[in-house]
C-alpha cells in the first residue's frame, strides 16, 4: 500500500459557512438576551451559530435565526471540565464522570468537544491526562477567544499535537466562548458544504470538513496521494506540522504544496499566518500506507513452571519454548531493518525473561563505551532497549537498556530512577552478539503475572558499526517513549 495523506475534506464544496459554537446568553452568564445574541451575529455575516449555555439550553425554536442556520447545544459545566454537547439541546446530566457525560451525548445524538484546555492560571483546565484517557469526543477547542481577556492562554494547538502525536484522531475549533459583546468575532469554524441545512453543517463537524480561523480565510484545501496543497489569499506565511509540534515545511506566501517525506510519522497540520494575529489552522491529514496505521504489533508469552537460566548465549533448552518477535524496522523510514533481529520472550509466574539475537558482520567494530546507569551513553552503545509496560495502560512504563559487554542501566519512563533485580548476561560469536535478560515482576509493579494478562511493551536495537542505525518491533515513530503505541503481550499459561 503505497504512503499517502487521508484527507476530511471535500473535493468540491458549494459552500464555505462561518460559524460559532460557544456562545452565551443570559440564559446562564452572557449579558445579552438569546436574540440580541443571534441579531450581533447574523449582522457579521455568519452562517451558523450555536447557543450554549451552562448546563441549560433556552429555546432556539422562538428566535428569529435571521437567517442562519441554529444548532442545539449546550456547555456542559459543572462538576468537571467543560464541554461542549453539539447537535442535542437537551442538557447531558453534569455527571462528575466524563466519560458518562460522552456517553450521553452520543445516546442523544450529539458529539462532544473538549473546551479551552489552557485556561485558567494554572493552564490546565482540561487536564492532559484526562484528555488522553477519555474516549469518544469529536475534538478540542485549539483557540478560545474568551480566553484572551482571562487567565491562561486561548491557544491550545501544543494540546491538539500531543494528542495526535499519541494516535488520537480528533478535530480542533476555533471558538468565541462569547459572554459580553466584545467577545464576538474573536474565532470560528469554517464548514465546506454542499447544502445549507442543520444536517450538513453537523455531519462537515463531525467528519473534519472545516477549518478554524482567526482572521485567516482557506480558499482551496486538495490531497492527491502524498501531496497536500493549501491555499489562503490573506496569508502572509504557510507552517506544516507534525508528530510532536515540529514544523515539518514552511513558506512565505499564500499557498503551500507539501510532498509527503518518509520524516512524517502520523499526521501534517497546516497554519496560516496572516496580518497581525490573524491566523487559520486546517484539521489534521493522516498518514495511510504506514506501519503505524496497522494493527499493532502483537504476541502471545507461554508463562511456564520454569524458564531458562540466563547464560547470555541462548543455549538453554528451555528457551525453545518461548515466542519469538522479529520484523524489525528501522525507526527513520519504517522500513525492514538492515539487520536481523529477534527477541525471545518467556515467562514465569514471577519473572519474566527476554533473550536477544543480534545479526552482525562487523563485530570488530562495536560501540562499547557507555557506563552503568548511563541511558544516553548506553544508547549510543551497540545495545538493546527494553519498555515495559506491565499495567497495559499505555501510560507508566519501565525502560532497561543493556549493551553487547552486558553494561546496563534502567529508568522509570523518561526520568524516573529505576534499579530492578535483574540478571543480564551477553555473549559474541562470529556471526553477531546475543543477550539474555531476567526481570522479576515484582520490580515492575506486580505480585505476579496473571494468565491472560496483556502488557504493553517494545522492543529496540542500537548498531553502531557502519552507519548508525535504531530499529524496533513495534514502529512508535522516533521517539520511543509513546507507551500509547506500543505493541502488546497477552501472556497464556503453557
Amino acid at each position: 500500500m503505497p504512503v499517502g495523506l487521508d484527507s476530511s475534506y471535500p473535493d468540491e464544496w458549494k459552500y464555505a459557512l462561518k460559524g460559532n459554537l460557544h456562545t452565551h446568553t443570559n440564559v446562564s452568564d452572557g449579558t445579552r438576551s438569546m436574540q440580541a445574541t443571534v441579531d450581533d451575529y447574523a449582522k457579521r455575516g455568519y452562517g451558523f451559530l450555536m447557543l450554549s449555555d451552562h448546563d441549560n439550553c433556552g429555546d432556539i425554536a422562538s428566535i428569529d435565526a435571521r437567517g442562519m442556520i441554529l444548532l442545539p447545544g449546550v456547555e456542559v459545566s459543572a462538576n468537571g471540565p467543560h464541554m461542549l454537547q453539539v447537535g442535542s439541546g437537551e442538557p447531558a446530566a453534569p455527571d462528575a464522570d466524563r466519560r458518562k457525560v460522552i456517553g450521553e451525548v452520543a445516546a442523544k445524538g450529539g458529539f462532544v468537544i473538549c473546551n479551552h484546555p489552557n485556561w485558567q492560571g494554572h493552564f490546565n483546565h482540561f487536564p492532559q491526562e484526562m484528555l488522553e484517557e477519555l474516549q469518544g469526543y469529536s475534538g478540542i477547542e485549539i483557540f478560545n477567544g474568551c480566553i484572551k481577556r482571562l487567565h491562561g492562554s486561548p491557544l491550545a494547538t501544543d494540546r491538539f499535537d500531543r494528542l495526535l502525536t499519541a494516535g488520537r484522531k480528533i478535530w480542533g475549533h476555533g471558538v468565541d466562548d462569547a459572554h459580553r459583546p466584545t467577545d464576538v468575532g474573536n474565532a470560528w469554524d469554517v464548514v465546506l458544504v454542499n447544502e445549507k441545512s442543520a444536517g450538513a453543517v453537523l455531519s462537515a463537524l463531525a467528519a473534519g470538513a472545516f477549518y478554524a480561523s482567526t482572521g485567516v480565510t482557506i480558499s482551496d484545501i486538495k490531497v492527491c496521494g502524498s501531496t497536500l496543497h493549501v491555499t489562503a489569499a490573506d496569508a502572509e506565511k504557510m507552517v506544516v506540522v507534525t508528530d510532536g509540534g515540529m514544523i515539518a515545511a514552511e513558506h512565505w506566501g499564500s499557498e503551500i504544496i507539501y510532498e509527503l517525506t518518509p520524516d512524517i510519522e502520523t499526521y501534517v497540520r497546516v497554519e496560516c499566518y496572516g496580518r497581525g494575529d490573524m491566523m487559520a489552522w486546517t484539521q489534521p491529514f493522516y498518514v495511510s500506507g504506514n506501519p503505524l496505521r496497522q494493527e499493532l504489533a502483537g504476541a502471545v508469552v507461554p508463562v511456564v513452571g520454569e524458564g531458562p537460566e540466563i547464560k547470555g548465549d541462548l543455549s538453554d533448552p528451555l528457551w525453545r519454548k518461548a515466542v519469538c518477535l522479529g520484523g524489525f524496522v528501522d525507526i527513520q523510514n519504517a522500513m525492514e531493518a538492515a539487520r536481523e533481529t529477534e527477541v525471545l520472550v518467556i515467562a514465569e509466574p514471577e519473572r519474566i525473561c527476554f533473550g536477544f539475537r543480534f545479526a552482525e558482520d562487523h563485530m570488530d567494530e562495536l560501540i562499547l563505551t557507555g557506563r552503568a546507569g548511563d541511558l544516553l551513553g548506553l544508547y549510543k552503545d551497540d545495545s538493546a532497549e527494553m519498555f515495559l509496560d506491565a499495567e497495559g495502560k499505555g501510560k507508566d512504563y519501565f525502560h532497561l537498556i543493556v549493551n553487547a559487554a552486558g553494561v546496563w542501566g534502567g529508568a522509570r519512563g523518561r526520568d524516573g530512577d529505576w534499579a530492578p533485580a535483574v540478571e543480564v548476561k551477553t555473549a559474541a560469536n562470529d556471526d553477531g552478539w546475543t543477550l539474555e535478560v531476567a526481570v522479576p515482576v515484582r520490580d515492575l509493579g506486580l505480585r505476579r503475572i496473571e494468565n491472560g494478562s496483556e502488557w504493553g511493551a517494545n522492543f529496540a536495537r542500537n548498531r553502531g558499526p557502519e552507519e548508525r542505525t535504531t530499529c524496533s518491533w513495534a514502529w512508535v515513530g522516533k521517539d520511543f517513549h509513546r507507551p500509547a503505541r506500543f505493541g502488546r503481550l497477552r501472556f497464556e499459561a503453557s
